[in-house]
């Protein structure tokens, strides 16, 4: 691939040093890869509110529901400190 369609790409200016562009593209790529790991730990969390949400609903409706509620907020946050 031409080196002047990587720095349009990059949005880097077309006279950019080879070794400059690498180094463009190497921290890009860092940035991507960081973003991927913190929207994968917002998914987990996202989906871990969205289950807790759910069995507290469920320990309203139920006999004994605040025991119950108790039990599971004791097993998540001994998980969360773990």
């Amino acid at each position: 691939m031409n080196k002047n369609i990587i720095a349009t790409i990059l949005n880097e200016k077309e006279d950019i040093s080879e070794e400059n562009l690498l180094h463009s593209l190497k921290k890009r790529l860092k940035v991507a890869e960081s973003a991927g790991i913190y929207k994968a730990q917002a998914d987990y969390w996202k989906e871990q509110h969205h289950s807790l949400r759910q069995q507290c609903f469920r320990a309203i409706n139920r006999k004994n529901g605040l025991k119950y509620l108790s039990e599971i907020l004791e097993e998540d946050i001994h998980t969360l400190t773990i």
